[in-house]
């Protein structure tokens, strides 16, 4: 068996973590906006483009665009100079609205900035038990005990799948599980991409891929020196 040769003193010396994962738009889960300050308040906005046309003796005609867009925006409280140096230098690795990154949905003590008790069941890990194709709007999936109570809650968010919208899904409807520990439900909007069986379902969602919604990041310094920052996210996907 091949035992490559330890590194050497000169070696580690030149040992160097430059942040590389901030150079390109893929999937690496150390792309993570600063979370060591949290946020005071946030806001989700939901769009979903509609056409919409009326007519000379006015009926409005509208169609659905097919798809929705969420953004979040963060207020964060009084900063010192060493807190806010990280997200002065996030702010810029993500190069406006080019660099997708997790934000993380859960405070310092672990607890949601959003969605709070929105999540009553005891399972928060399930499988995709049928397969998806790209345009469903229902799912079936697996891993619940049986008959188990709240396996999904109508209105709760959800991590499934790949989507330019953070990952995140929404239950139109809520259900129990049936003896056999399944559960199927109906989402608001197109699943956009194919999904396999045994594909993983993660409920209470503990982070989002978002960007930065514009190519502007403003903060402001009070005369004692405290750092102010408000920030709006586009829930976005990995390029």
């Amino acid at each position: 068996t091949y035992t490559p040769p330890a590194v050497t003193p000169i070696e580690a010396a030149d040992t160097f973590d430059t942040d590389d994962q901030w150079l390109n738009p893929g999937f690496d889960d150390r792309k993570v906006w600063p979370d060591t300050v949290t946020p005071t308040s946030a806001e989700i906005n939901y769009n979903a483009p509609t056409i919409v046309n009326n007519s000379q003796n006015g009926i409005k005609y509208s169609r659905s665009s097919g798809f929705t867009k969420w953004t979040l925006d963060v207020t964060y409280p009084a900063m010192t100079k060493e807190e806010f140096m990280q997200f002065n230098a996030i702010s810029q690795a993500s190069n406006g609205q080019a660099i997708p990154f997790f934000f993380n949905l859960r405070n310092k003590l672990g607890n949601p900035i959003l969605w709070r008790g929105f999540y009553t069941g005891a399972t928060d890990k399930v499988r995709v038990r049928s397969p998806i194709t790209a345009g469903d709007t229902t799912m079936l999936v697996d891993g619940y005990t049986s008959n188990e109570a709240n396996a999904f809650s109508q209105g709760e968010v959800f991590i499934d799948g790949e989507n330019q919208n953070g990952y995140l899904h929404t239950a139109l409807s809520g259900t129990a599980a049936n003896v056999y520990g399944e559960a199927k439900i109906r989402v608001p909007w197109p699943f956009r991409a194919n999904q396999a069986v045994g594909q993983f379902i993660y409920r209470n969602p503990a982070h989002a891929v978002v960007t930065l919604n514009s190519d502007d990041f403003a903060y402001s310094i009070d005369v004692n020196g405290y750092y102010f920052v408000s920030v709006s996210f586009s829930l976005d996907g990995w390029k």
